[in-house]
């Protein structure tokens, strides 16, 4: 199969199946920003980083005992909700009242709020491994080593894709334009501190048979990478993904990008 990707961001594509062992496309793009500035109202305006890097392509960790995730892999086939991830560095974590006090998230579509954390710690990606996670991986047992491996056991829960913390996930939705985080006491010096998700759409088209099938990503992975204590240092990912259900064998897969006009209207300004 052949990925096109007419994007500036980094992505990729790739055959995929699910438990049930039916295929798909599977198409994940990554895209960084940078905290340009933050105006009166607390509000930080973003800007394309000019070096996009690289997709994750395997899990990368704080530490030598691979203990403490500092960024999970990108490919991720699918996520079944969205999901708030924060790093703190251990020089911005323990620097006096530095963390997050409390963190929200509102829905621009539904006009309400979705998310409520309260918490210091418990904010970065969950290990693979933890309890929380490997309650979803089913039953992987003898039968299934003898006559399945390395296909998913019949019960595996796709919800092990998701990475943060429970209380971090949104539940059975996505992350939209114009939906707003709220941080607070996130950094010394400023009380209050907002994102909005940018007006971005990334459109995926799967040649399947002959004909055209195409979908937006959804944006499913808020990222905060927080390494200094001055922000415009300091990075926010956010990535897109989407599952393409194809009963042939794909031949080609393109990636396009639209954006809002406000979106575009604040970049040039």
């Amino acid at each position: 199969m052949q990925f096109l990707n007419y994007t500036p961001f980094v992505a990729l594509g790739w055959v995929t199946t699910d438990p049930q062992e039916n295929r798909y496309v599977s198409i994940v793009a990554s895209v960084k920003f940078k905290f340009d500035y933050l105006d009166d109202a607390g509000l930080w305006h973003l800007k394309f980083d000019t070096e996009q890097g690289e997709l994750q392509y395997q899990d990368n960790f704080f530490d030598e005992k691979k203990r403490l995730v500092r960024r999970e892999a990108e490919l991720i086939p699918f996520k079944k909700q969205g999901e708030l991830i924060v790093n703190l560095s251990h020089e911005v974590d323990h620097y006096g009242k530095s963390g997050v006090d409390v963190i929200r998230y509102y829905s621009a579509s539904e006009k309400k709020k979705l998310l409520s954390h309260r918490s210091t710690s418990n904010l970065g990606f969950v290990h693979r491994a933890h309890a929380s996670r490997m309650k979803y991986v089913g039953t992987p047992n003898q039968e299934w080593i003898e006559k399945h491996a390395p296909k998913y056991p019949k019960d595996f829960n796709e919800l092990y894709y998701n990475a943060a913390h429970p209380k971090l996930q949104l539940p059975m939705t996505y992350f939209q334009p114009g939906d707003m985080i709220v941080l607070d006491k996130f950094l010394p010096g400023i009380h209050r501190q907002t994102v909005m998700i940018p007006g971005i759409y990334l459109k995926a088209t799967n040649n399947d048979a002959g004909r055209d099938y195409t979908t937006l990503l959804e944006a499913d992975t808020v990222f905060f990478d927080i390494e200094a204590l001055d922000m415009e240092k300091n990075a926010l990912y956010i990535s897109y993904r989407k599952r393409i259900l194809t009963t042939q064998k794909p031949t080609e897969v393109s990636l396009t990008m639209m954006l809002e006009e406000d979106f575009i209207e604040k970049r040039s300004a």
